[in-house]
């Protein structure tokens, strides 16, 4: 189930669908056999309004703070009366970063969980082949949805320091393509498959977190980070407070001071291989998994 962002739905309407849906669930994990089952939700209105007394705890898997979404705006006061609910109800919270935990301030038991990486993908050499061979060196590259979450400012700075800028993933907005107009060293890539992701992000000089500071962006775990990381490559980021603590590594930065510390980042170089195999080892998706099941299994 998913709102309809033409049309900001009741709240009553919401908690009847929910509760509704919830029950459905129940009855779908009797017909399948399952005594006292755990349920763990990433939608945080499937969370706080659901009925969920076919459950023996329910714990919400919060992976962005959807009150501060630009996407999902117009839905603000929907997503911060399910934080209330989820509160009031005492539910179990996981989270990408302390700062979802604190904007729903949970009742109930909580942890922060972030993202994390696939050895199978990231734990390889880097390719044989070059697969930017056709762009300027040195390369910076980030990944991700392109679109008002990036500083020109933090570009425009950084791209001096760089033969060329690549933007690799989906348009969010208009925001890749006014910035590839302006800068005539960055380029558009689309979307890729993880395989091929791997070997672009393996290929890169320095990787970049060029984020505006926002109440989206203080919350975020950036799953580029961890990648860029897995791949062993120099990173510098806006300095954000889920991205601090991540690996000494990271060049943090202002926007005003990126092009600077993208300086920096080159000099550093990458990852030794025994580094970058133990990041992903101590970050693999096998790790993150085993963390939220303990939360929602455990008796507190």
């Amino acid at each position: 189930m998913r709102l309809r962002r033409s049309d900001p739905p009741r709240l009553d309407s919401l908690r009847v669908s929910y509760r509704a849906y919830g029950r459905r669930l129940t009855r779908e994990a009797l017909r399948a056999g399952m005594q006292a089952p755990a349920l763990l939700t990433y939608n945080p209105l499937h969370a706080a309004f659901g009925d969920h007394g076919g459950f023996r705890s329910v714990t919400y898997v919060g992976r962005d703070d959807w009150s501060a979404h630009h996407g999902h705006s117009a839905f603000a006061e929907v997503y911060q009366a399910a934080y209330d609910s989820i509160s009031d109800r005492g539910l179990r919270v996981a989270a990408v970063s302390q700062q979802i935990i604190d904007r729903i301030s949970p009742r109930g038991p909580s942890r922060v969980v972030p993202n994390g990486v696939d050895p199978q993908v990231w734990g390889g050499p880097p390719p044989a082949q070059d697969p930017l061979e056709a762009f300027l060196r040195p390369i910076g590259v980030y990944t991700g949805t392109v679109d008002e979450r990036l500083s020109a400012t933090a570009l425009a700075n950084a791209a001096p320091h760089f033969g060329s800028i690549l933007l690799v993933g989906p348009e969010g907005d208009d925001t890749g393509r006014r910035l590839a107009t302006t800068l005539s060293n960055v380029h558009m890539l689309p979307s890729m498959d993880q395989t091929r992701l791997a070997a672009t992000v393996m290929a890169a000089d320095v990787c970049l977190v060029p984020h505006v500071v926002s109440a989206l962006t203080e919350a975020m775990s950036p799953l580029k980070v961890y990648e860029y990381l897995a791949a062993g490559r120099p990173v510098v980021a806006t300095d954000l407070p889920p991205i601090r603590h991540i690996h000494p590594s990271i060049v943090l930065s202002s926007v005003e001071q990126f092009g600077q510390n993208s300086a920096h980042a080159l000099a550093r170089g990458p990852l030794d291989e025994d580094e970058r195999q133990r990041f992903i080892d101590e970050n693999s998706w096998a790790q993150r998994c085993d963390a939220l099941l303990d939360l929602a299994l455990s008796h507190d």
